[in-house]
Formats: structure tokens, C-alpha cells, sequence
């Protein structure tokens, strides 16, 4: 199973067409407890998504050998010293009490402009220490334009990466940025596989902001209407479906829409047919930016 739970809606109230708000303990458990019944092992949270770890934690108190991905807090200085470090260290390790494991199969950092600070070898230090602790499986970072990976890949060895694919964001792979991560035996997790949301949204629905989308937009519903998969499945089987990406990491507010991604996630797509949906615009693509779209 490709799919891993991203968990930022347990702990936020996130996303663009998120009319749930924050997810309740008692249905974060339904979705836990689903999660183990179709075999999703795989959680992705972070200290930066609300108390979404603490909920999480509790979750799994009664599920075994669950694969979780948290992240390391960004750090506050503008130069990393040993005291940063301290902090990071300290930060991780109430993660590790928060969910209730004694160690996690990934950590990430969170944000990628640390990666640019003075002192980040220090950070590398503090991620090989962890690792050969036991306490962490896999490191590496959550990055979210090519750039970030060029970046990355100058700077640290990593064998974990998060990053942004879907209909809309190709670039990754028509870059040819998935191989070469592939050829340096890196696992890969794609996130944003609905776009926040904004690929599941009826096109009359979308914000003004979005306005110069709306014709892709629309084609792309239309499209998927005439070879009748739903936005869901067509979202999830055209990542899925790309051979480098490991897991999809799939935000969840309850359990029928886990359902619905598990079932969507057996829908055969060929990548190939969506190629001319791919955009470019950073202010669309990145969410971050949404501000300036």
C-alpha cells in the first residue's frame, strides 16, 4: 500500500477546501484504527502541526510497529550554534514523547531554509547522531521546489525526502528530478496530492485568486468526468502511479475519506494522459504563496 497519513488536519485547520475544521480524537482513532485494518503503516506529522503529534500518539498506543515521519523544528537563529542544536535535540525527543514511540522512521527538516544558515553541518551532525542512536530509521528533509533538491543533494547525505507531486506539479518528474533521487537510493513521499484540496473543488467554487487557472481547471474535471474516474482516484492513481514515488501522503479529516482514498487507490491511471494539465506558476503550485496568487 502506497499510502501514508498526513496528520497536519489532526492538529490544524488546514487546507483550502477543508470544511471540517480540526479532526476529534474519536474519528482520529477511526482512522487509525481503519488505517491498520488495509494495511497503512505509514503517518506523517510534525511539532509545527498543532498538537496533531500528541493525538497521533494517543492513537496508536494499541497498534504495533507503526512507520512514523515526524519533522525537526526549524531553527530560530539566523546562525546554527551548539545551542540551536540543544534545542532541536530537546524538541525531538519531547516529539518522541508526544508520540508515545522510542523511535520514529523518519525525521525531516521541516524547513529548508535552515539548509542555507551558517552552522547547518551542525544540524547533519545532530540527524547522523539520532540515526546511529536507533532513534531515527531514515533522514532527510521536506523541500518544495527542485531547487531545494539541488540544494540538498550538495549539502547532506539523506536517504528520506518529502516533496510536492500531483496533476498540476509535474515538475519533479518531467525535470527528471524523481530519477536522479531514485539513483542516489533516496525514498521518496509525495505530498500535496490533491493541492491542499484545490484539485477536488468544483471549478465555480475556486477563489478569485485562481481565476487564471479556471480553463485548466475545468478541463481537467471534464476530462476526468468523460473517462469516469473521480477527482479522487484520478488525483491518487496518476501519483501512484509514477514509479519512483514510495508512499503518497494523503491528508485526512475522517474516515470516509480514507476510504475513498484507499479505494481510489487501486483506480489504473497512465501518468502520460495528464502530462498537459502540468502548470509552472510557483504562486499556484506552492501554497505558501497563495497570498500572492
Amino acid at each position: 500500500m502506497k499510502i501514508g497519513i498526513g496528520t497536519v488536519q489532526f492538529g490544524l485547520d488546514y487546507g483550502i477546501s477543508n470544511s471540517c475544521g480540526i479532526t476529534g480524537q474519536s474519528e482520529i482513532e477511526k482512522i487509525v484504527d481503519f488505517a491498520g485494518q488495509t494495511g497503512i503503516t505509514l503517518f506523517d506529522t510534525a511539532p509545527g502541526y498543532g498538537d496533531s503529534e500528541q493525538k497521533l500518539g494517543l492513537a496508536l498506543q494499541h497498534h504495533a510497529c507503526p512507520q512514523i515521519v515526524t519533522k525537526l523544528a526549524g531553527c530560530p537563529a539566523q546562525c546554527i550554534d551548539e545551542e540551536s542544536v540543544r534545542y532541536l535535540e530537546q524538541q525531538f525527543h519531547r516529539s518522541l514523547s508526544r508520540l508515545q514511540q522510542k523511535r520514529v522512521y523518519g525525521l525531516l527538516i521541516h524547513d529548508v531554509r535552515d539548509i542555507r544558515k551558517k552552522g547547518f553541518h551542525l544540524i547533519i551532525e545532530l540527524l547522523n547522531r539520532l540515526r546511529e542512536a536507533g532513534l531515527v530509521q531514515k533522514i532527510g528533509a521536506s523541500i518544495y521546489t527542485p531547487g531545494d533538491i539541488d540544494l540538498l543533494l550538495e549539502t547532506m547525505e539523506f536517504d528520506l525526502i518529502q516533496v510536492p507531486f500531483n496533476i498540476f506539479d509535474q515538475r519533479l518528474h518531467q525535470l527528471g528530478y524523481l530519477n536522479k533521487l531514485k539513483s542516489s537510493n533516496v525514498e521518496i513521499h509525495a505530498r500535496s496530492c490533491f493541492l491542499q484540496g484545490l484539485l477536488l473543488m468544483p471549478t465555480d467554487c475556486l477563489p478569485q485568486n485562481f481565476n487564471r487557472i479556471k480553463r485548466t481547471h475545468h478541463r481537467l474535471h471534464q476530462y476526468l468526468s468523460d473517462i469516469d474516474i473521480s477527482p479522487v482516484a484520478g488525483c491518487v492513481g496518476f501519483t501512484g502511479a509514477v514509479p519512483a514515488i514510495d508512499r503518497i501522503i494523503c491528508g485526512v479529516n475522517n474516515q470516509q475519506q480514507l476510504e475513498e482514498i484507499v479505494n481510489a487507490a487501486s483506480v489504473a491511471i497512465d501518468p502520460a494522459q495528464f502530462a498537459d494539465f502540468a502548470l509552472v506558476d510557483e504562486t499556484i503550485l506552492n501554497p505558501a504563496q497563495w497570498g500572492s496568487a
